[in-house]
C-alpha cells in the first residue's frame, strides 16, 4: 500500500469524523442533512484513496479485493456506498426528517418507560417496558442507487451485529467510523512506501 494513499485516506477519515461530530451536534434538520452528506462523501473517499494506493502491489490488491467484498456484503457498508451514489448521481433524498416528540430538543435521546393504555378505561395495562424516546432527528430510509438500478434497505446490522437505533443517521455514522478507523490502520500495516 502506498504511503501517500494511507495518508490521503487518513485525511478523508478526519473529514468523516468531523462530519459525524457535526451530525451528532446538529441543532436543525439543515445542519444534520449537510453533515450527513459530508459524511457519506468523506467515507466513500477513504475507500477510493485506499483502492488507488493498492494498485501497484499484489499484496495490497488482494487485501483491497477483500475490502471491496466486505463493502458489497456488509449491510451497513453497502448502504453507505449506495446512499453516497444516490446523493451524488441522483435526485432522490438520502435522509428523512423525523419530527416526532417535537417538545424534545433536536437530536435528543433518552430511555424511558412506556406502558399500554386500555382504550376504553384509559388506564395502564401490562408491565412498563423500556423504550427509546427520541426528539426530532435526521433518519435514513431506503435509497435508490440509479447506477446499480437497485433499492437498498436501511441496514439493521453491521459485521454480524444488530444495530441499535439504526434508522438514526448519526448512529450509522458512528458505527461506520469505527470500521473506517480499523480499515485505515490495516492499510497502514501494508504500507510499502
Amino acid at each position: 500500500m502506498k504511503t501517500e494513499a494511507v495518508e490521503a485516506a487518513r485525511r478523508r477519515l478526519q473529514r468523516a469524523t468531523r462530519a459525524a461530530t457535526e451530525l451528532k451536534s446538529a441543532k436543525s434538520f439543515d445542519e444534520a442533512e449537510d453533515a450527513w452528506i459530508d459524511f457519506l462523501v468523506a467515507s466513500a473517499a477513504v475507500f477510493s484513496k485506499l483502492e488507488q494506493g493498492s494498485k501497484e502491489s499484489e499484496l495490497s490488491r488482494d487485501w483491497f479485493a477483500t475490502v471491496k467484498h466486505e463493502r458489497k456484503t456488509d449491510l451497513l457498508l453497502n448502504y453507505l456506498h449506495r446512499a453516497r451514489n444516490t446523493d451524488q448521481h441522483g435526485i432522490t433524498p438520502v435522509s428523512v426528517r423525523k419530527s416526532d416528540n417535537r417538545h424534545l430538543p433536536f437530536g435528543s435521546r433518552d430511555v424511558g418507560q412506556v406502558q399500554r393504555v386500555d382504550k376504553e378505561t384509559g388506564k395502564p395495562t401490562g408491565e412498563p417496558i423500556a423504550a427509546a424516546i427520541i426528539g426530532p432527528h435526521l433518519a435514513v430510509g431506503p435509497v435508490f442507487d440509479g447506477r446499480a438500478k437497485a433499492w437498498v434497505e436501511v441496514p439493521g446490522e453491521h459485521d454480524g451485529d444488530k444495530l441499535e437505533h439504526f434508522f438514526c443517521a448519526d448512529i450509522l455514522a458512528d458505527t461506520a467510523l469505527r470500521y473506517l478507523e480499523r480499515l485505515v490502520e490495516r492499510a497502514a500495516e501494508l504500507d510499502e512506501g
